[in-house]
């Protein structure tokens, strides 16, 4: 075969390849995608209006549910910033009952964000956070992690069980969340299970344990962890009972 032909075959087989193994950029042609996490500590459900009228009939809406995340109703892809949004208590929606908590969303199309919803009914507030998930190739075998602490009254620190306590982060203060941090997910790895401690005082809050990191046995062929990335949110009070029972919830971000 003549050179020629060898030269422009082989350009564009490393194109393609390097299209193949190029990192997902945010396009900024798409919606912004919002995960909404309801950590209140009292157990309140609410619903979420995504515009600035209220409701007519509130089972239209999505109901979030306390210290849950199911992507499904989670996760909303918005795409004409400024967005207002309104929260409702699943209990309070007679026409005298007014939202527990109001904003309006600024961001930018193609980024992803973050919306933790936090205190009581009475006192709630929000955090709107931008997050940068790492980009991930499809032959990465890693996975990427963060805490987020919406605990009650405690900063935190975790390590890897059997590891000195704060080895894996040193600390994440109340209402704030850790970098992600990319852990090896290759075959050799069954699970990771990781301790989180009271800072100050070393004790052990609760535990979580990322299971079936590389068990693709499921009906889709996938898992939680593999070439992914997760938010793994503290809710409760260390020593806490019923709302206030120390938890922790998965949050995923694909």
């Amino acid at each position: 075969m003549s050179s020629k032909y060898i030269l422009p075959t082989a350009s564009l087989l490393l194109i393609l390849l390097l299209n193949a193994c190029s990192k997902r950029e945010p396009n900024p042609g798409s919606p912004a995608t919002i995960q909404v996490f309801n950590a209140l500590n009292d157990g309140t459900g609410v619903y979420i209006n995504l515009t600035d009228l209220r409701p007519q009939v509130f089972k239209t809406n999505r109901l979030l549910n306390s210290n849950a995340f199911v992507p499904a109703n989670n996760r909303f892809y918005l795409n004409a910033s400024p967005q207002p949004v309104q929260f409702y208590s699943r209990l309070d929606t007679l026409p005298k009952d007014a939202p527990i908590v109001t904003g309006n969303l600024e961001y930018e199309n193609g980024s992803i964000y973050s919306l933790f919803l936090y205190g009581s009914k009475s006192t709630a507030k929000y955090i709107w956070h931008q997050d940068q998930i790492p980009p991930l190739g499809m032959g990465d075998s890693v996975t990427n992690i963060r805490f987020a602490n919406f605990s009650e009254d405690q900063t935190i620190s975790v390590n890897l069980k059997g590891q000195p306590a704060g080895s894996f982060i040193q600390q994440v203060q109340l209402r704030s969340f850790s970098e992600f941090i990319k852990l090896p997910a290759n075959i050799t790895i069954a699970k990771y299970e990781f301790e989180i401690r009271d800072l100050n005082t070393g004790g052990l809050i609760a535990t979580y344990v990322a299971d079936k990191v590389n068990d693709f046995s499921g009906n889709t062929g996938s898992n939680a962890w593999y070439n992914k990335s997760n938010t793994v949110v503290l809710v409760g009070k260390q020593g806490g009972t019923g709302t206030l029972l120390p938890k922790l919830v998965l949050m995923p971000h694909r």
